[in-house]
């Protein structure tokens, strides 16, 4: 998914969660989900629905939103919220009227491969070359979060860098966005699955979570105590919708564990 510019005039009318159906044509972000931008008190803001039987994306967004929150990451800031009586995900667009956001496809495709074989690598020389600052941190907490959470579709179309169109420069990276296709929202309660999984990561789009600690190039800095009682949260929300999202008592406690030993095992490889 992307993120627009919002322009306002003097006689805009700000929307009302029942104006418009999460089919809106409005619609001009990449991704999965049904959504539709709203506009509240002049401000912009992303409503995105469910496509997988589970239901699970808007908590997943919650529960990223949490994670970076709490270990300091750049994010883009998610809230629970009802759209004509279905929960979904809300956040206000972090783009302002001088800025843009270039799609990494974009950037890594906009200067010629050096002898280095690793995307990764590549990507950073491109945005160190655009005097983009803290970018080798940056994307390290991208992955360290898809890792946790096991987020299947970090396309390159969902992370990227902020262009300003007056200065003619780019700013920083966009913060971490579009993270609805995690804690294995996709598969059936019976095919769970959270001691390893398959991710993208650049142009490989089957890779193991586990080998995206191959590219951290310090596990230490990473405080994972920070998190504090995140399961327990996690699980209390989890029960909150379970009714909303007709979820099992099987697939909250498979969610739960699951979460809970993504970050015990990260905490023990980081020792």
């Amino acid at each position: 998914m992307g993120f627009i510019t919002a322009s306002f005039s003097s006689s805009t009318q700000e929307s009302s969660y029942n104006q418009q159906s999460l089919i809106s044509p409005n619609n001009t972000t990449d991704g999965m989900l049904q959504k539709t931008w709203i506009i509240e008190n002049r401000k912009r803001y992303l409503i995105k629905g469910t496509y997988t039987p589970s239901r699970q994306e808007p908590l997943n967004e919650w529960l990223a939103s949490t994670i970076c929150n709490r270990l300091g990451f750049d994010h883009c800031h998610y809230e629970l919220s009802f759209y004509n009586k279905t929960l979904v995900s809300k956040c206000e667009n972090f783009i302002k009227d001088n800025e843009e956001i270039i799609h990494a496809c974009n950037l890594f495709e906009s200067v010629k491969k050096d002898n280095n074989p690793y995307d990764f690598e590549h990507y950073i020389h491109i945005l160190e070359k655009l005097d983009i600052k803290n970018v080798r941190n940056e994307l390290e907490n991208m992955f360290i979060l898809d890792y946790l959470i096991m987020n299947e579709d970090r396309h390159l179309r969902n992370f990227g860098a902020i262009f300003n169109v007056e200065t003619l420069k780019y700013e920083k990276l966009t913060p971490i966005f579009d993270t609805d296709q995690s804690m294995q929202c996709s598969k059936i309660t019976s095919k769970m699955n959270f001691y390893d999984g398959y991710g993208k990561f650049f142009y490989n789009t089957n890779k193991k979570f586990s080998d995206y600690l191959n590219y951290i190039s310090n596990l230490s800095r990473f405080d994972l105590s920070l998190l504090g009682n995140i399961v327990e949260e996690y699980k209390n929300l989890l029960y909150k919708y379970r009714e909303t999202m007709n979820m099992s008592e099987t697939r909250i406690e498979k969610l739960v564990n699951g979460l809970d030993y993504r970050i015990n095992h990260l905490k023990e490889i980081i020792g």
